[in-house]
C-alpha cells in the first residue's frame, strides 16, 4: 500500500509499499521520525484519506473502495481517533465535544449518559461544561481520548499520544 501526495518532481511518497498485518486485541505502536508517514498511514487506516496504491482491509473491509457513505459508516462504527492535536471543538463544551461522534447513532439523552461515563471514567465529571480554552493540555488529551471511545469502537487509532510527556518526562498521563 502506498500513500503519494502531489506528482512528477514534486510528488511525496510518504508511504511506500507498506505491508501491515495486525490481529485483533494487539496494540501496536508505529515509531519513527517526524515526517515519516505514521500519520498518513493512521490517517489511511481510519479513512480519513485513501491509498494511491494498493488496499487497506480493515475487519474484512477494503476501506480503499469504500464509497463516501461506506466511509462514514466505517467511521463511526468501526474506528475511533485521538488527534495529534486533539480537534475538539472549541465553542463546544467537553460533554458536547465527547458526545459529537454519538448523535448520529443513538439518541441525545443516551448519548449525555455515555459521555457523562466517559468522562467520569477519564477523571473529569465536573466538567462537563467547560470549554477546551479552559482545560489544560492533559485534561483536553483525556477528552480527545473520551471522544475516541464514545462509540465503542472495535480499533482506536492514537496519533502521538505520548507527545506530551516526551516533552515533560515523567509526567504523568493523567496529570493536568
Amino acid at each position: 500500500m502506498g500513500k503519494t501526495y502531489g506528482s512528477g518532481h514534486s510528488a511525496v511518497h510518504a508511504l511506500r509499499g507498506i505491508d501491515l498485518e495486525i490481529h485483533k486485541g494487539e496494540v501496536v505502536m508505529i515509531v519513527g521520525p517526524s515526517g515519516c508517514g505514521k500519520t498518513t498511514l493512521l490517517f489511511v487506516i481510519g479513512g480519513l484519506l485513501s491509498p494511491t496504491a494498493g488496499q487497506i482491509t480493515v475487519f474484512g473491509q477494503d476501506v480503499a473502495a469504500m464509497d463516501e457513505g461506506a466511509l462514514q459508516t466505517y467511521r463511526q462504527h468501526t474506528v475511533g481517533f485521538v488527534f495529534q492535536g486533539f480537534n475538539l471543538v472549541p465553542t463546544l463544551t467537553v460533554l458536547k465535544n465527547v458526545i459529537v461522534p454519538l448523535l448520529a447513532g443513538r439518541g441525545v439523552g443516551p448519548a449525555i449518559d455515555r459521555g457523562r461515563m466517559l468522562l467520569t471514567e477519564a477523571e473529569l465529571s465536573g466538567r462537563d461544561e467547560s470549554f477546551p480554552a479552559q482545560l489544560s493540555g492533559g485534561e483536553k488529551h483525556r477528552v480527545a481520548i473520551a471522544r475516541g471511545m464514545a462509540n465503542d469502537p472495535p480499533l482506536l487509532l492514537c496519533d502521538e499520544p505520548t507527545a506530551r510527556w516526551m516533552v515533560r518526562p515523567g509526567t504523568p498521563p493523567w496529570s493536568g
